[in-house]
């Protein structure tokens, strides 16, 4: 299967297919030399990410050097027992590390062992990269598809290895993709949102962790590397130097909030009456726009067929009584919410109440309207009570109602009580 076996040395060595040869630079020949290097665990992907991609002319000379240092793969080789022999193995843990680029996104996992006596060891034991796609995306984005990539390969390597994890680190030098798996998935955007859970499905966020970029192996696989390079970089074979010592020793940067508001969802903030209010300064016009408004929410809630267009351009007088109520409503319920909580109670109003003198009493509807001697009046409808309270609604409310007054009749439907 393109791995070959030194039974005497027990390691592995990849097999590389490629004659150095000179050749027509074509599509077709880069990809067949690549499928003839099988490397099943990526162990030399940083060689190999670099060439995903059309090969111009200009980059011909590129492609031949890469290709005459790739026979040199074969001479590398691969522990394959990751432990140490003849020692006791007290725990054994696995970190992974992801990093992405404007071409490629990466992630490396390695084993590590420790022991009743001696140091640890660090074992790389797969690694994974892809081309970035076609459509441009933000580099956030791409680091977190490579965490994505990474929370993958360690889930897959924990169940191939068959053995006892003590635990699961996971390493990226991008705070912005820490802040996302910090948060809830529904907080953001479809494509951060889908892929922040299923990063914390696999990986749970605690362990998840900051690498500074020097430090990151996957950093070289998603920039890509030549043979000769790799062959000496030891930060690929062997992972950082801090993880031969203890946990305390690792890089321990605070984590800090770097929230990217553009990958939240969008929120619609709809106007309240308050906005109305302010916005308009003659009452009546305040009432019919709240009137259609509320035609306007009531089609929407309704069922296609249950739909009443109002097509004629005017409001009946029933939509504009009921604007009207509600705008009273809903000032009552601001501006005095004791004394309506006594009246729903069945309570009397307390005695410090600047409503006794008027004696209210619940109308229709559950508005407060003056009772006392007026209920034997000729009058239709009694006063409702109005609150000209400190809330900027009540004012502006009944500084509208004031300023329409122009029929001394108007002005028993609205008593004015000022409250404080």
């Amino acid at each position: 299967m393109g791995i070959h076996w030194n039974s005497t040395t027990d390691v592995l060595y990849v097999s590389v297919g490629i004659t150095t040869t000179e050749e027509n630079c074509t599509k077709r020949q880069v990809v067949s030399d690549i499928a003839k290097t099988f490397d099943a665990l990526d162990w030399f992907s940083p060689t190999t990410i670099m060439w995903d991609e059309e090969i111009p002319n200009n980059i011909q000379e590129q492609y031949q050097l890469w290709k005459s240092q790739l026979p040199l793969l074969r001479n590398v080789p691969f522990q394959r027992c990751y432990f140490r022999t003849n020692s006791n193995v007290i725990t054994t843990e696995l970190h992974g590390f992801c990093d992405a680029s404007e071409d490629a996104y990466a992630a490396v996992v390695y084993i590590k062992a420790c022991y009743n006596q001696g140091p640890p060891t660090i074992a790389l034991v797969s690694a994974k990269t892809k081309v970035a796609p076609l459509k441009r995306q933000s580099i956030p984005r791409l680091e977190l598809c490579g965490a994505q990539l990474l929370s993958k390969l360690l889930a897959n390597t924990s169940n191939a290895l068959q053995i006892s994890i003590s635990n699961r680190y996971a390493w990226t030098d991008s705070m912005i993709v820490l802040h996302w798996l910090d948060g809830s998935p529904r907080r953001f955007k479809t494509f951060v949102g889908n892929r922040v859970s299923t990063i914390l499905e696999l990986i749970p966020a605690k362990s998840w962790r900051h690498v500074p970029t020097s430090c990151n192996p996957a950093d070289c696989a998603s920039c890509g590397m030549l043979p000769e390079d790799l062959i000496a970089y030891d930060l690929w074979w062997n992972g950082p130097s801090w993880l031969q010592k203890k946990d305390s020793q690792w890089p321990n940067q605070l984590f800090t909030n770097v929230p990217d508001s553009t990958e939240l969802k969008a929120t619609c903030n709809a106007p309240t009456t308050d906005l109305l209010e302010e916005r308009f300064s003659s009452f009546d016009k305040l009432v019919h726009i709240t009137a259609w408004i509320h035609c306007f929410i009531m089609n929407l809630k309704a069922k296609m067929f249950q739909r009443t267009l109002n097509l004629s351009k005017h409001l009946s007088n029933n939509e504009v009584n009921q604007s009207e109520f509600w705008l009273f409503t809903r000032s009552q319920k601001r501006s005095s919410p004791d004394e309506l909580k006594c009246f729903d109670s069945g309570n009397h109003l307390k005695a410090s109440s600047c409503l006794l003198p008027l004696n209210p009493v619940v109308g229709s509807g559950g508005l407060l309207v003056v009772g006392g001697r007026l209920k034997h009046s000729i009058l239709s409808q009694l006063p409702v009570i109005l609150f000209y309270s400190v809330t900027q609604t009540s004012q502006t409310l009944i500084s509208h109602i004031l300023y329409c007054i122009v029929v001394p009749v108007f002005v028993w439907k609205y008593i004015i009580i000022k409250i404080g």
